[in-house]
């Protein structure tokens, strides 16, 4: 499967230039991942599971006293940012500044480029709301399965409509585009992020729209890449 790429207009130039982006992604998770680990070897997911819960807590362990951890895919390390002061004063520094950065190991950005398939698809209209990623706000490992009434977050790019507008928002399509069923609650809708709950939809498989007029009279409708499901009960 190839990385899909789309061309917009470059906003912080005047002119016609246009900049590659990658508008849809998928989402593995870890139950995936362990999965794929496992195939074609000996080994049982519950293994891997435990050595990589080990993993997480050696690095914890060697992170928290301020050490890089080198690791096959890449090194690990922690920051600390503070809020400035213009008096010279001393910053404010407290945890809530801690961050942790990765930086990926050469040979790991080298075999992604010499394996990657790059599917250029036509430009994006410039005032299309674009999603990239759908997810599960309490359990970012859920995959492309949701329940009705459950909290999920969006993110893209032009993604502000119009919460009084019946016909602006997030909807979910039916396969047989006879069926769509809009959010009616929003924790946040804003132009990059929206939090909304999965509306009240019948058991089965949907496409996700957001719907907005951009301050225009015409409707521009962004579509999610993925199909999700809407889970019983």
């Amino acid at each position: 499967m190839a990385i899909r790429i789309a061309l917009f207009r470059n906003p912080f130039t005047r002119g016609p230039s246009l900049i590659p982006r990658v508008v849809h992604r998928n989402t593995v998770t870890f139950d995936q991942l362990l999965e794929r680990m496992a195939s074609d070897t000996a080994l049982e997911t519950t293994d891997l599971r435990a050595a990589l819960t080990r993993l997480l807590e050696a690095l914890v362990e060697f992170l928290i006293s301020g050490a890089k951890v080198h690791t096959p895919f890449g090194t690990f390390a922690a920051y600390v940012s503070g809020t400035s002061t213009e008096n010279g004063d001393r910053p404010d520094i407290s945890r809530k500044g801690v961050t942790i950065r990765f930086a990926a190991d050469r040979d790991l950005t080298n075999r992604v480029r010499e394996n990657i398939e790059i599917q250029v698809e036509e430009r994006m209209p410039d005032r299309v709301p674009v999603i990239e990623l759908l997810s599960c706000v309490d359990n970012p490992e859920c995959g492309g399965e949701f329940h009705a009434g459950e909290i999920v977050s969006i993110t893209g790019a032009r993604l502000a409509f119009d919460i009084e507008q019946e016909d602006e928002g997030v909807f979910l399509v039916s396969e047989d585009a006879e069926e769509e069923y809009r959010a009616t609650v929003y924790s946040r809708h804003g132009t990059r992020i929206i939090d909304c709950k999965i509306p009240d939809a019948p058991a089965g498989t949907y496409g996700v729209e957001v719907r907005s007029r951009m301050g225009r009279e015409t409707l521009s409708n962004g579509t999610y890449a993925n199909t999700i499901t809407v889970a019983e009960g």
